[in-house]
């Protein structure tokens, strides 16, 4: 749910676990505690998709036996090992970082990744502003990272299991022409259709 600054604020001082994103500034204000974020200023919201500087997107935690853990490009293999059997992991990562650029490649190979719930996002910035570099952040030491990824493994109890599903709205058109690539990356020069 999008909140204010001071909202958040006291939702972290009550001792709640969360996820929380919105700009970096913002971010590296906010007071330590059972926390970890990332940078965007794009949301969606009940009215649908906005773009503010001023709110902050808060996921409160079901579950407060927590352990949050920040991951370098030679770490983040450790992720789906470091997280608890019964629960989940939240794990941000700065877009275009070399820990991004690490998992996206290569995650699939990790030990364990299939085998424990991992949730996560891509942090980023506003496109229309060229001050702004992605950021995740370990709120419980207060500190942000351009070129680390941070993750909150949380440990449902032992009554309850959990389960990741997606749901994807779209469908393939049958009728479209194939789109491949010679090369693997996240930029591309040449593509073949058809």
């Amino acid at each position: 749910m999008l909140r204010t600054f001071k909202e958040t604020s006291e939702i972290i001082e009550s001792g709640k676990a969360c996820h929380i994103s919105g700009t970096e500034s913002l971010l590296r204000k906010l007071p330590k505690g059972n926390w970890v974020g990332g940078s965007t200023e794009y949301f969606m919201a009940e009215g649908g998709g906005i773009v503010t500087d001023q709110l902050l997107y808060v996921t409160l935690l079901p579950y407060d036996n927590i352990n949050i853990k920040q991951y370098d490009k030679s770490a983040v293999k450790n992720v789906a090992k470091d997280a608890y059997e019964n629960g989940f992991t939240i794990l941000i990562i700065p877009f275009d970082s070399a820990v991004h650029i690490e998992y996206a490649e290569n995650a699939a190979a990790y030990d364990d990744m299939f085998m424990k719930n991992i949730v996560g996002w891509i942090s980023g910035m506003n496109l229309g502003k060229s001050d702004q570099a992605p950021i995740s952040a370990n709120g419980k030491t207060g500190e942000v990272y351009k070129d680390i990824a941070v993750a909150m493994h949380v440990e449902a109890p032992g009554d309850k299991t959990v389960s990741l599903n997606m749901i994807n709205i779209f469908e393939q058109d049958a009728d479209s022409p194939t789109i491949t690539f010679s090369d693997e990356g996240f930029s591309v020069e040449k593509c073949f259709i058809d």
